[in-house]
């Protein structure tokens, strides 16, 4: 009988074809690469270089249940521009977390991914060590370590402060939050970064939670003008708000 079968499984490629045929423009080598079960971890990394793959051949890595035993395919999978929604989506629950966070720091990661990712992190956050917090903190997403900004490690906290991709905004709105902790002013306002920041500064007098002593020494810092603005709309108790005003009124006096 000529011909193959079509229940006759596919021959294996060697090392070697499948070494050469990772590079081909061929679709149907693409695609006999992508369903071999002699892919290995060196071959699907340079196979996931290839930013020209279509969904098909993605989609038929995908359905290679001996390659998706890699941890290699299951990263290239979730961070290739092409892969469906349907395929990428799932296999993130099988990424470690440190695998999650360099995936939604790539950038060709398509946002909506990104921040699926990213809710994915900040979910696990109360399950994963210290250590792994102290990770995503220093090296995650804007989003990432703003929501460590909670965080009663010390650790934690430092290193959500120093994430090169915070910012003032998110500092901001964690000062004001309900959530907002007592270290987090006390960290911020240590900081030789943040603790010169106006928006900073004017987040922290409206807070209901600024310790007394900080808000003293913020309102030293401002015009009596901007001071009394910050305050006006304050959450903080309204004695220490009159406390402040009080010591305002005497400061100008004594000009």
């Amino acid at each position: 009988m000529s011909g193959q079968s079509e229940n006759q499984a596919p021959a294996v490629l060697r090392s070697d074809d499948l070494a050469n045929r990772i590079h081909s423009v061929s679709e149907e080598e693409l695609l006999e690469v992508a369903s071999s079960t002699g892919l290995t971890e060196e071959l699907a990394r340079a196979l996931f270089q290839r930013r020209d793959l279509s969904a098909a051949v993605l989609t038929k890595i995908a359905e290679n249940h001996t390659a998706l035993k890699l941890r290699a395919v299951i990263i290239g999978l979730v961070s290739h521009p092409k892969t469906p929604h349907h395929i990428s989506i799932p296999l993130t629950r099988h990424l470690f977390t440190f695998e999650l966070m360099q995936v939604a720091m790539q950038p060709g990661v398509p946002a909506d991914l990104k921040m699926k990712i990213e809710d994915s992190l900040i979910n696990r956050i109360s399950t994963i060590s210290a250590g792994e917090r102290i990770a995503i903190a220093k090296r995650g997403s804007t989003r990432i370590a703003a929501a460590l900004l909670t965080a009663t490690d010390p650790r934690i906290l430092e290193s959500a402060l120093n994430n090169p991709y915070m910012t003032e905004a998110c500092i901001g709105k964690a000062l004001v939050s309900h959530d907002s902790i007592p270290l987090l002013f006390e960290f911020t306002w240590r900081h030789p970064k943040w603790s010169s920041r106006v928006e900073v500064r004017q987040a922290m007098l409206r807070a209901a939670k600024v310790p007394p002593h900080i808000a003293a020494e913020i309102v030293k810092t401002m015009s009596p003008v901007q001071a009394k603005n910050a305050l006006a709309g304050s959450q903080m108790s309204a004695a220490l708000k009159a406390k402040l005003l009080e010591e305002i009124i005497e400061r100008t006096k004594g000009r």
